[in-house]
């Protein structure tokens, strides 16, 4: 600041003084280009963090839609029994890729007529998502068209099992009118005191479970919201409807079995509509080699829900990643970052990445990161260990230090490197880090 003399003259600064001016301006040079350069990358992680926050605030409710399977319904009311009914689904993936669980279903009904004269019935089954059915009775391949009415009295029937409700024909709720609904039917004759088998086959898609991702986010899905992800267990639901077997004159027990691969979860039992959160819970399930079996009968509830969850994959893509800051060490100066991520478990991320100094160094460098997850506005945290290569100006090879916290796409970075193999005096001995990175 300069100063007024008495004589009313500004007083001029010595030469000693206006040098140290002289040198402080060119000292703050490199650091204004820094910030400059750090600009974009800070407004870019500014619209990232914007952008993300409304997915965030607003989390959609878990939904289970199932596959269905129902039958056989009796049409009219009938003497004819069920003396019991053996119920298998053998479920694996629908592919090599993402395309869902298949489930191959057998359902085997024995039938009788404990009257005097001939009995006679027409009965249906019913999926969702449900193909290549076959009906046979007693090894005969046995099949007839609905008729809109009957179609209509089966679709009302399924809703009231699925809602507990009564529901009037042709005014089906919205979810099972919009479904892929199937019918198939049949006609079967029984002889006084005599006993038949009908059989049914066919595959089901089971439905896959939505659950929300929440606002616990795994470091690499929370790192990469962009381009990268974590892969989640994911779940799927089967449900046989039993209350259509109740249309006949009488059901006796009923064996389910049900197998699948090892290493998925599963859960299942029998009850009514609105109670699937309680099925597994006492349920029991007894493993018979491959195979999990249920006893179980009609009067137990209205269906039997069975469900699957896959185990996620142990390795995450995660993303790339680009930064930018200050090194310290060497003169110090500004350094650009770029490099990919991935994750292998969740908890692991492994990263390899190339730093290129001001000063034309070139360090790559690959990082194994502990990480935690993102929880809400807690930030995602980490702590590795890496192994520096430089590359130039000439080669060294040293251990790294680094720590970062990171919101959404932004991270601050520290890393702190020190190579052994250079004398302690040495400037290029030890540099340390500060950086503001982005990854996609």
């Amino acid at each position: 600041m300069s100063v007024v003399g008495g004589s009313g003259r500004r007083a001029e600064p010595s030469a000693g003084r206006a040098g140290a001016l002289v040198l402080g301006q060119r000292a703050e040079l490199p650091r204004r280009r820094a910030w400059r350069a750090l600009l974009p990358l800070l407004v870019a992680a500014s619209g990232s963090l914007a952008a993300s926050a409304p997915a965030s605030a607003n989390i959609a409710a878990s939904r289970r839609a199932p596959a269905e399977l129902g039958g056989p319904d009796a049409f009219e009311e009938t003497p004819l029994r069920v003396l019991g009914e053996v119920l298998s689904f053998d479920c694996r993936r629908a592919g090599d890729g993402d395309e869902g669980v298949a489930c191959a279903f057998e359902a085997r009904y024995r039938i009788e007529n404990p009257t005097e004269g001939v009995e006679a019935v027409a009965a249906a089954f019913y999926g969702i998502r449900t193909r290549g059915v076959v009906i046979e009775v007693d090894g005969v391949v046995a099949g007839r068209e609905l008729t809109s009415g009957e179609r209509a009295r089966l679709d009302a029937r399924v809703a009231a099992a699925q809602t507990g409700l009564a529901v009037v024909e042709g005014q089906l709720p919205d979810a099972i009118a919009a479904a892929d609904r199937r019918h198939w039917g049949f006609e079967l004759e029984v002889a006084p005191r005599q006993r038949r088998e009908v059989v049914v086959r066919g595959v089901v898609d089971a439905g896959r479970f939505f659950r929300p991702e929440g606002h616990l986010l795994k470091p690499a899905r929370a790192r990469h919201r962009w381009l990268g992800g974590a892969p989640r267990p994911e779940t799927f639901d089967v449900d046989y409807l039993l209350a259509p077997i109740r249309t006949w004159g009488g059901t006796g027990p009923i064996e389910v079995r049900v197998t699948f691969p090892a290493e998925w979860g599963f859960r299942g039992g029998v009850g009514d509509p609105g109670a699937f959160h309680k099925i597994g819970e006492r349920t029991p399930w007894e493993r018979r080699g491959e195979a999990m079996v249920l006893l179980t009968d009609a009067q137990a509830g209205a269906r039997l829900s069975l469900s699957f969850t896959l185990p996620a994959a142990e390795l995450s893509h995660g993303g790339p990643l680009v930064g930018a800051g200050w090194v310290f060490g060497r003169g110090g100066g500004l350094r650009a970052r770029a490099g990919w991520e991935i994750a292998a478990p969740e908890w692991l991320l492994i990263e390899l990445s190339a730093d290129l100094d001001l000063s034309g160094a070139l360090t790559l460098t690959p990082t194994f990161k502990l990480a935690s997850p993102q929880v809400y506005v807690i930030p995602s945290l980490s702590l590795g260990l890496g192994a520096p290569f430089r590359l130039a100006p000439r080669l060294d090879q040293g251990l790294r230090l680094q720590a970062d916290a990171h919101f959404t796409a932004l991270a601050v970075v520290a890393s702190f490197d020190v190579f052994p193999g250079l004398d302690a005096a040495s400037p290029d001995f030890f540099e340390a880090a500060l950086l503001g990175q982005i990854s996609f």
